[in-house]
């Protein structure tokens, strides 16, 4: 009987299993606006992810760029604009009928330096995204990206 018991709490309570989705960053962008902000060129384009997740990306002097994902545009982190084409963004949700995506890890470069590294966003369910951090592996940023949500990102 106290195993039954342990397996049923052992399964009530596991979490649910993530779904993993790839999109490319930069797949048919469209320029939503530009401008300066003291002294600084910048230009916002949105780029299809995935039904429903945009990819708001923000470039300022041609040289640092930053990043959103959802319907809003809350930008945030700041990168290099040199990254390679081929790395794609790896979306992060709960298996389901609608995939929905709690987070997105995408390889990026270091302004100050150059290094690779992988930034992680968490999808917030209004729309709005936010960066949780930077690291150096696969494992550390799913990990991340798994984590429950601290208050506020």
């Amino acid at each position: 009987m106290l195993g039954l018991i342990a397996t049923i709490l052992l399964t009530t309570t596991a979490p649910d299993p993530v779904e993993v989705r790839y999109t490319p960053l930069s797949d048919h962008c469209e320029m939503m606006d530009e401008g300066a902000f003291e002294g600084q060129d910048w230009v916002l384009h949105r780029c299809q992810g995935l039904a429903g997740y945009p990819v708001w990306i923000g470039y300022a002097d041609g040289t640092r760029m930053s990043l959103a994902f959802g319907a809003m545009q809350t930008i945030s982190g700041m990168f290099a604009t040199e990254r390679d084409v081929s790395w794609p963004v790896e979306w992060r949700g709960v298996a389901g009928d609608v995939f929905q995506p709690h987070a997105a890890i995408v390889r990026v470069r270091s302004l100050t330096d150059g290094a690779s590294m992988l930034a992680v966003y968490r999808i917030a369910e209004d729309g709005s995204s936010c960066l949780r951090g930077v690291t150096a592996t696969n494992e550390a940023a799913r990990e991340l990206a798994d984590a429950p949500p601290r208050q506020g990102c």
